[in-house]
């Protein structure tokens, strides 16, 4: 375009002068200004070049976006290199645009013609520098700085202390000392944003499993929570992983299954579910099954017939197959036999509850009856009839007989009373079987042992146990279950803790 410029002027000169002499002459001068022009450009440019511009120092930010970052609030360093024909030189470190740039730092250098480094160390930013930004190195002639003999510039993005352009709620200076990424919202890809691990949860944003226990932070938030800074989050002694992906139970609970055995115990001790409360599912929590000894993952621990629940409920022991040591296997007494399986001789009367089956009777208490069983019910009742109208008929007669008659004495109310005999020095009358009992009681603080009835009064099993079963319905005693024995007292004089051995 300027060869054409400096065409279209020479023609236009050469049509205004024709003379030959004065076209030569034209010719001449543009040709010898050219080359003087030529000859200045060419001594007043040297053959020296800048390049390679990078950024150094603390005001790198590691990030995974594209292209370098700083931190407008460090020292910035640049790097770059410069080549060429030796001499001296002045550089300029600057910020912008060529047209709107902002001078940094500039410094005069003395190359020697082979490749050298230049550096500008621990320059400060313009504070009104935008988010993208180009660092250029310029290179002058010395003493010139009109224009740059070579430029090499980079594109930056600059971060601001106080900015949060990834907008996850956490400024960039709080990023960089919590090792974040400030252009990532969540640095470690665990599905937790960086704000939430910072802020709320404490665990480190730069690391997907802050506590290295298998599970990254964002499932340990996740439901069943744990605490994704603890690798056993309730103290339990199991890994939270373990807990969560192997025994389903709870991280943030000692004892999932709230059986008062904790999970590590079940699971290392008693090898039982700690997820079930009731392993065996008979009716006796694990922990309750452990005390009393019985197996919690046996339901039936002796092999008795009768599972560990059953017999809390029958008052036998879970552990022995036969309570009563009668030969009959508790299970047999109370499925088949309907007998006590508390009791060796049910009925009580002095033979055992196996002898009695071996001999073919029955070894329960047989129904009490005030008249014999009737064979033929209409026959009785009319011989009652019969009685009743003979009895009242009688009873008639001899009403009418002693009217008229001389008044007869009434006969004394104790008649095998001595009447010279004071009364507090009488005989007293026998006491009744209730009255033994209560005076027992009362020499013994209203409390005693069935069998220590036995002993004392000498009577049979069974007559004690029917005897004290008749005054407990009549409100004369309480009877109270202590593991295979019955405690007998006075209305008043329970226990205040009584039950039996093997309840709560």
């Amino acid at each position: 375009m300027c060869t054409d410029r400096i065409d279209y002027d020479i023609g236009r000169r050469m049509s205004r002068y024709q003379s030959p002499g004065r076209v030569i002459s034209l010719v001449i001068f543009l040709g010898l200004f050219l080359l003087g022009s030529t000859v200045g450009v060419v001594s007043s440019a040297p053959a020296v070049a800048v390049d390679d511009v990078s950024v150094a120092s603390d005001s790198v930010v590691e990030t995974e976006a594209n292209g370098p970052h700083i931190a407008a609030w460090k020292g910035l360093g640049v790097n770059s290199t410069v080549s060429g024909e030796t001499g001296e030189y002045y550089v300029c470190l600057s910020i912008g645009t060529e047209l709107q740039k902002q001078s940094i730092s500039c410094k005069t250098i003395h190359h020697s013609g082979a490749t050298e480094s230049i550096q500008f160390t621990e320059q400060s930013l313009p504070t009104n520098v935008s988010e993208s930004e180009t660092l250029r190195i310029e290179l002058y002639a010395n003493g010139s700085s009109a224009t740059p003999i070579d430029t090499a510039t980079q594109q930056v993005t600059v971060l601001k202390k106080g900015s949060d352009p990834d907008d996850d709620g956490i400024i960039t200076g709080d990023e960089l000392s919590n090792d974040a990424d400030p252009m990532r919202e969540d640095t470690d890809s665990d599905g937790l944003d960086d704000g939430s691990e910072i802020r709320e949860y404490k665990s480190n944003p730069a690391k997907k499993d802050t506590d290295g226990d298998g599970l990254s932070d964002g499932v340990e938030v996740e439901e069943p929570f744990s605490d994704p800074t603890k690798n056993d989050t309730d103290g339990d002694g199991l890994n939270d992983t373990v807990e969560i992906n192997k025994h389903q139970t709870h991280p943030n609970k000692v004892d999932t299954d709230d059986d008062n055995l904790t999970d590590f115990a079940e699971l290392n001790d008693h090898e039982t579910n700690p997820t079930h409360a009731d392993t065996d599912g008979d009716g006796l929590a694990d922990d309750r099954e452990i005390r009393i000894g019985s197996n919690p993952k046996e339901s039936d621990s002796d092999n008795d017939g009768l599972a560990d629940g059953a017999e809390m409920d029958h008052n036998t022991n879970p552990t022995k197959p036969d309570t009563d040591g009668d030969g009959l296997k508790d299970g047999v007494e109370v499925h088949k036999h309907n007998t006590d399986p508390t009791e060796e001789d049910t009925d009580g009367d002095g033979v055992d509850d196996l002898t009695e089956l071996e001999r073919g009777t029955d070894p329960n208490p047989q129904p009490f009856y005030l008249f014999a069983p009737l064979e033929n019910p209409v026959k009785t009742a009319g011989t009652a009839l019969a009685v009743l109208v003979i009895g009242v008929g009688g009873f008639v007669y001899r009403r009418r007989s002693t009217e008229g008659s001389t008044p007869v004495e009434p006969a004394p109310e104790h008649p095998t009373a001595s009447p010279s005999v004071p009364i507090d020095q009488q005989p007293a009358e026998p006491l009744t079987d209730a009255d033994h009992i209560q005076q027992l009681l009362g020499t013994n603080d209203g409390r005693m042992h069935q069998s220590e009835i036995v002993e004392s009064t000498g009577w049979s099993k069974s007559k004690v146990s029917r005897l004290l079963s008749r005054m407990e319905d009549n409100d004369e005693i309480s009877k109270i279950s202590v593991g295979r024995e019955n405690l007998i007292t006075r209305p008043g004089d329970e226990p205040k803790h009584a039950g039996s051995t093997f309840e709560e």
